[in-house]
């Protein structure tokens, strides 16, 4: 059995896309907040943007090639990702009025990626 503890103060994660940028309400960012940079993918048939966390020591292994990585600046109280190039390309992949828009996120643990929900809009 797989209990859910209720909290008042519970927040939906909410990414909002604008003309250049991808930013993270702080529930979103929760799972993200200590990482320096992120790689962003999709899914076209699930309408998913994934966002997937990589660790300092990795990106700096040479590992993943470097245009492969986005930088995420993190506040107080926001997360973004700031790329014209990613949200052009989200936009033309989903054929989607996406900007300005608030979507609804998803992590998960077994991936270690945050999803950006394009089929959930938050009004």
């Amino acid at each position: 059995m797989a209990i859910e503890w209720l909290n008042s103060k519970k927040r939906n994660g909410v990414a909002t896309i604008s003309d250049g940028a991808i930013t993270f309400n702080t529930t979103a960012l929760e799972p993200l907040k200590s990482f320096l940079y992120v790689m962003i993918g999709y899914d076209r048939e699930k309408k998913i943007i994934a966002i997937k966390p990589i660790d300092y020591n990795l990106s700096q292994r040479g590992d993943i090639d470097q245009s492969m990585m986005y930088k995420l600046s993190v506040s107080t109280s926001y997360g973004r990702i700031t790329s014209k190039d990613v949200v052009d390309n989200i936009k033309e992949v989903f054929n989607k009025d996406i900007i300005d828009k608030k979507f609804m996120t998803s992590w998960d643990d077994d991936s270690s990626t945050l999803s950006i929900l394009l089929n959930k809009e938050e009004k």
